[in-house]
């Protein structure tokens, strides 16, 4: 008898001990395959990690679809507030075919969660960084080139005129699917004003040269390079999209940072604008970025 006291007794203490610890995110139990996510997003695999969050693959056990789910953890107010805004922003393009849609919406206690479109041939950086048979398509066939540029054109212009300038565009951010459609991705960075007055903000190698260094004054629609503070969203994505295009097509950026003092590249570029044409040995001999 005494002994079954002291066995319930530990049993009793050891329930309490359980019942008094934390209870774990909901987003945390689905990463453990523990529990799906809202109910019906089961983990399968992890696809990015990034600054505040990560990106993995789900199966909406409802559709029986593949998803992506993009976690951002809320360490910061700037990373919450980031995330929202996101929210925000890919609500106000909506459902155009060339943006990737947001599916589905939550917040746990210490997450907010997107749920978005799944993209079964992955991005177009890994694309030609990789050599895949649709990458070498790009490259080689002009009508496979010519309907990126028409559905990425689409996408950003169909953005700007809702008011919204993407901010970070580069391969890393444009998702291929089997079909050869293209999605445009993460709308983190993107504003709704045109005047940008946040220098160094996005990825160097994409970024405009009056993105790099605050300077440039404003004067109506020109600008005084030698003199400004800030600079056009909608150019900058404009710059962005062509030297993306670029890499789609070499395999490697004309540029580490579009800067006179520093760039070799783009000091040719200032001189000559066709040196991109004449001289693209110099960056485009599809070698590894």
């Amino acid at each position: 008898m005494t002994t079954s006291l002291i066995l319930n007794s530990k049993i009793s203490s050891h329930l309490n001990r359980v019942d008094s610890r934390p209870t774990l995110d909901p987003y945390l139990l689905y990463e453990r395959r523990q529990l799906p996510l809202c109910g019906k997003y089961r983990f399968l695999h992890y696809l990015q990690q990034g600054t505040f969050g990560r990106v993995t693959c789900a199966i909406d056990k409802v559709s029986n679809t593949k998803v992506a789910i993009k976690a951002i953890k809320k360490t910061t107010d700037d990373a919450i507030t980031g995330a929202r805004r996101e929210v925000e922003i890919m609500q106000m393009i909506g459902n155009h075919p060339n943006s990737v849609q947001l599916l589905d919406y939550t917040e746990t206690e210490n997450y907010i969660i997107l749920v978005l479109e799944y993209a079964d041939s992955g991005d177009l950086y890994d694309a030609v960084h990789e050599q895949t048979r649709l990458a070498k398509l790009i490259q080689s066939d002009e009508n496979y080139f010519i309907s990126l540029v028409t559905q990425l054109v689409s996408v950003i212009e169909f953005a700007h005129s809702k008011g919204v300038y993407h901010r970070d565009i580069k391969p890393e951010n444009v998702l291929l699917m089997n079909d050869g459609t293209v999605k445009l991705c993460d709308w983190g960075l993107a504003s709704t004003n045109i005047d940008c007055y946040e220098f160094n903000l996005g990825t160097e190698k994409y970024m405009p040269p009056e993105a790099l260094t605050k300077g440039l004054k404003k004067t109506g629609l020109s600008y005084d390079p030698s003199n400004f503070y800030c600079y056009n969203s909608k150019y900058a994505d404009v710059w962005s999209l062509g030297v993306t295009l670029l890499y789609t097509l070499f395999g490697k950026c004309p540029f580490r940072k579009a800067c006179p003092a520093t760039d070799g590249n783009f000091q040719k570029f200032l001189k000559n604008k066709s040196f991109l044409l004449s001289d693209r040995f110099h960056f485009g001999s599809r070698v590894s970025p």
